[in-house]
């Protein structure tokens, strides 16, 4: 109750503020005709954001030709007129100030030849696009991502590392905000996992990486990926299906997995109704080789323990999208998402452990498990979008998030001794870990213009978090299960995060613009743990800076100045005070002591014509996190746990560039570079140190004729440092072959990975550790896709859609802020 009592106070709070707020908007007008200087009616006129082409409003000519957009906010834009009988013409960039009228004059149509093929004379967008603050990358212009799932395509993308644990980082800050259509995900990082790797590359339009994001957004955030999903552009009913097939080649000792997705998205728009959705099933294997080899020396006894480590798993999911948005009157606009997935899935994983003392083999352990797992999660958004003219514009979102997971582990595990040809001990384990998450969010965005050069954004938001996690571990004795208090516990947690934003905007020419912000959260939390008899509470308060500057020198060279801090709260699973068992010598255990970590970051970036991008950033993070080891030298047993080390501290240099040697050839070359330290806290002085990364990747197009692309992306690392670990280089390579079968009709094959090299070779050595180790995650992938577009792709383009909590948005003729 007192969450919609809160949520109430600041609707009417927001209301009280948009009653007294003043604005001058500007306003665009034009008149459409033939090459005849005859006037058209009725074509559809959509004004564009000239930064990355989004649509803004759009209306129809009357019965002079002649259009007209009001209520517009400073800024570059761009016109678009199509027709089902006109070839599509989009203007030049005009720059509209506040209370302004900008006459484009006439913008003339030429017939077509073909009113069903109608040629679009707009060229089509480059894979990457460097914009001041973030990279975006078009993905249904990426050859090598066909067939690709979100995850894996983030794995290829410039300054986007994704590790063998699936945890993201953006420009070396992990902790990423994902988004999907501007919307937060809100999701822990199971069911994110879940989420992008069942949702295939065809459901992509764009992705947008956005590295210092502002206070409008979660301050929870090292860096924001927003995962824009494809929208058809006609009215009436358009979309896509997609089918794709192949295989996964492990090695010659575990063969081969097959691999298979397919679905659709469609979008039905009428004068007043948009009506979208979209649907996939993928059957996608997960396999994974981790080889070990750790030395124990113990009162002289040098002991060796040799694991050998495989899983093979399949993953069936279906995820879903279903939304519909109504204008109930031409500035007023509400809309219901609601987005899903199931899943279930079996692993089964094999352990062989073999122990020797002193160089000769003592003993082994031979483990086998069988994971049975169901998943389901679901996400429901309402919001309202009103545009009161001079009073500004209010949006509202309304969020659910729901998430169960119900995984069972029956383990097997038989002891021999050299000699022994049968066990001599045998060991049957039952392990279950249930998790259900429930997250109830309001956010509430206000914009309005204070003068002809400034606006004003406010941003008033709540979200609670309840999680509820069981671990019931133990022992099978003669077919009777018998709990081991080890490791069976229940977690109980509940956070509480209020926040309230300011964002100032100042625009006082056309080449510089000013922007600062700031983010107040309030955070209570509660972990209880009725088993350990642990409650930890936690309440603080946060302040969240952020400025932004930039300068356009020229036509051509742009700089981009940036501040910002952000808060990495723990995983909630990371404070559960459980030990989890992972073999008979490895166990992880949760820590509910864990402090936030506060990220401040400082980037300098050089745009030139959009097509080069150079970044320069240091980041410093307080009360680092990080895993580390403890191995009990007597029982050979090593614990992994996360721990607030210290403070890191990184320096990065970032290239993006976009080179056509001729023009049948298209290469993206990006350059990531780090230098960092990490100075520990006294107790952890031993992991003290420094690394020096460089990450090198290259994409590259090659156009056979007109219906034809040969696609090539390699990627190569040097040896690094991360943690405790000392890397060796890695490097892959991936190729792509392309064929338009007709316009609405498309076949690629594409091969990931083609010389099977994706692996981390690690070592460690400090304190009484020393590990070597291998470990393997993604290996060649062969799959054939088949893409058909359906609808009329040439008459009147649907309104972008995109709801009030997001970054960046347009819906109903206006732009919404981020949280």
């Amino acid at each position: 109750m007192k969450f919609y009592k809160n949520l109430l106070f600041l609707f009417i709070l927001t209301n009280f503020c948009t009653a007294n707020a003043q604005t001058n908007n500007g306003t665009i007008i034009g008149l459409v005709a033939d090459i005849q200087n005859v006037p058209v009616k009725d074509v559809t006129v959509y004004l564009l954001r000239s930064a990355d082409s989004s649509v803004v409003k759009f209306t129809i000519c009357n019965k002079d030709g002649k259009f007209e957009f009001n209520d517009l906010q400073p800024g570059s834009y761009l016109i678009k007129v199509t027709d089902i009988s006109y070839i599509k013409t989009t203007t030049k960039v005009y720059r509209l100030n506040r209370s302004v009228i900008v006459d484009v004059g006439v913008i003339k149509l030429q017939l077509s030849n073909n009113q069903l093929g109608q040629i679009d004379v707009v060229a089509s967008k480059p894979f990457i696009e460097n914009k001041p603050g973030k990279r975006i990358l078009n993905i249904q212009n990426s050859v090598t991502s066909t067939g690709s799932n979100a995850l894996e395509i983030l794995k290829k993308s410039p300054g986007v590392k994704v590790d063998n644990d699936n945890t993201i980082s953006l420009e070396g800050k992990g902790n990423v905000l994902v988004l999907i259509d501007n919307k937060p995900t809100y999701m822990p990082p199971d069911a994110l996992i879940d989420m992008l790797q069942a949702t295939p590359s065809s459901m992509i339009d764009q992705i947008e990486l956005i590295n210092s994001p502002g206070a409008k957004y979660d301050a929870a955030n090292g860096g924001v990926i927003n995962i824009k999903l494809v929208r058809s552009e006609g009215m009436g009913i358009n979309g896509s299906a997609n089918v794709t097939n192949g295989a996964q080649q492990i090695s010659n000792d575990h063969g081969s997995r097959f691999r298979s997705s397919t679905g659709f998205n469609f979008n039905w728009r009428l004068k007043n109704l948009d009506v979208f959705g979209n649907y996939a099933y993928t059957y996608t294997p997960y396999n994974r080789i981790f080889i070990t080899d750790r030395l124990v020396n113990y009162k002289g006894l040098l002991t060796e323990v040799n694991a050998d480590y495989f899983s093979d798993q399949s993953k069936a999911s279906n995820v879903y999208q279903f939304g519909a948005d109504y204008n109930f009157s031409p500035k007023h606009i509400i809309g219901f998402l609601v987005r899903g997935l199931t899943n279930s899935f079996t692993l089964k994983k094999s352990t062989t452990t073999n122990i020797a003392n002193q160089g000769v083999r003592d003993s082994s352990v031979a483990t086998t498990a069988k994971l049975d797992s169901k998943a389901a999660q679901v996400a429901v958004d309402l919001n309202y979008k009103g545009n009161f003219d001079k009073a500004g514009e209010l949006s509202v979102d309304l969020d659910y998030f729901s998430y169960n997971r119900s995984p069972l582990e029956m383990i097997n595990s038989d002891y021999f001794n050299v000699t022994n040809v049968q066990p001599y001990r045998s060991l049957a384990i039952q392990n279950s870990f249930p998790s259900n998450f429930k997250i109830y969010t309001s956010n509430i965005v206000y914009d309005v213009n204070l003068s002809k050069t400034s606006s004003l954004s406010v941003v008033a938001k709540t979200d609670y978090v309840k999680t509820h996690n069981n671990l019931d571990f133990g022992e099978i004795v003669n077919k009777v299960y018998q709990p081991d208090p080890r490791f069976t516990n229940q977690f109980d947690f509940t956070e509480t995060v209020k926040a309230g934003a300011v964002t100032y905007n100042y625009t006082p020419n056309k080449k510089l613009s000013f922007e600062a912000g700031l983010r107040v959260e309030q955070t209570t939390s509660e972990g209880v743990s009725p088993t350990n008899k642990t409650d930890v509470k936690n309440n603080y308060l946060d302040f969240f800076p952020d400025v932004k500057i930039t300068d356009k020198l020229n036509n051509n060279n742009v700089l981009h100045l940036t501040y910002g801090r952000s808060i990495y709260r723990p995983f909630y699973t990371d404070l559960n005070p459980f030990i989890a068992y992972q073999d008979q010598y490895s166990y992880y255990m949760g820590n509910p002591y864990l402090k936030p970590v506060y990220i401040d970051v400082v980037q300098l970036q050089h745009l030139y014509k959009d097509k080069f991008s150079v970044s320069l950033q240091f980041a410093k993070f307080h009360n680092f996190i990080m895993a580390v080891f403890s191995q009990n030298d007597s029982s050979k047993i090593l614990i992994t746990h996360k721990s607030n080390l210290g403070n890191r501290y990184v320096y990065s240099f970032n290239f993006n560039g976009e080179f056509d040697p001729v023009s049948w050839w298209e290469v993206n070359a990006a350059v990531s570079g780090s230098y960092q330290w990490l100075t520990a806290n006294p107790a952890e002085a031993y992991l003290n140190h420094t690394g020096i990364d460089l990450d090198l990747l290259v994409k590259q197009i090659f156009h056979i004729g007109k219906s034809f692309k040969i696609g090539f992306d390699s990627e190569y690392e040097i040896p690094t440092t991360y943690g405790v670990n000392q890397y060796k280089s890695a490097y892959n390579f991936d190729g792509n072959i392309t064929k338009n079968i007709s316009k609405q009709a498309t076949l690629a094959l594409n091969v990931n990975d083609i010389f099977n090299s994706k692996r981390n070779r690690f070592t460690s050595n400090y304190s009484n550790l020393n590990v070597t180790g291998t470990d393997q995650t993604e290996f060649r992938t062969i799959l054939l896709s088949f893409t058909y577009k359906f609808g009329n792709k040439t008459v009147k383009a649907e309104r972008s859609r995109h709801t009030g909590a997001e970054a960046e948005q347009i819906r109903a003729g206006s732009g919404n802020n981020p949280q």
